[in-house]
């Protein structure tokens, strides 16, 4: 009997910590635009795939290039996207969409700058839907990391506290209400941390 209770008593906190945990990757971690480009990657079909940086991602725009050419195409440069995270999302798309093309954005500077553990670095793995794609990039990337970042996603982000309730919020509305949301996610969470720094300084 008392190691019943034993049992149930552990299993209960077991419960507790992975709620927690649960709930602060929610508020820590950023809401972000490539949640939506996955989103559409996976659930749309395309013939032509853009991978690169945030060069790409600013001076890209799929609508007018299908509108010239034809095609039916996805920009899928991100911030800070390594040659490896390029890899990721092209074999995601290989995976979902047998796209005929591949346009590679170069940014040279993203082949020698050294690469440390920060959001940027864990938001392509964040963003992949699981699947045998996922399990290859985390033994890749995250793996060899700081195992805190495994067990506890939103210790990378923990200094994104002040856009927390932003963030939380966004997630728990659908995906359509996203789409809307996402487009004044910037400015909000600007504002805040700039009202957040006025404080200190006050």
């Amino acid at each position: 009997m008392r190691s019943f209770k034993k049992i149930i008593c552990l299993g209960m906190v077991v419960a507790i910590i992975v709620g927690i945990n649960t709930i602060l990757n929610l508020a820590f971690q950023p809401y972000n635009n490539f949640r939506n480009d996955m989103h559409n990657l996976d659930t749309h079909k395309f013939d032509t795939v853009f991978v690169g940086t945030s060069h790409g991602k600013a001076g890209i725009n799929p609508d007018i290039i299908d509108g010239i050419t034809g095609y039916k195409s996805i920009n899928m440069c991100l911030g800070g996207q390594s040659i490896d995270d390029s890899y990721y999302i092209v074999k995601e798309a290989c995976r979902v969409n047998k796209p005929k093309r591949i346009i590679y954005e170069l940014d040279p500077s993203y082949w020698v700058t050294e690469i440390s553990l920060s959001p940027e670095y864990m938001e392509l793995y964040n963003e992949l839907p699981m699947s045998y794609v996922k399990v290859e990039c985390y033994f890749d990337k995250i793996w060899n990391q700081d195992f805190r970042a495994t067990l506890f996603p939103w210790y990378v982000n923990r200094k994104g506290l002040d856009g927390a309730k932003i963030d939380f919020l966004i997630k728990g509305i659908n995906h359509m209400q996203q789409i809307f949301m996402i487009a004044m996610y910037n400015p909000m969470k600007k504002m805040v941390r700039q009202e957040s720094i006025g404080l200190r300084r006050l």
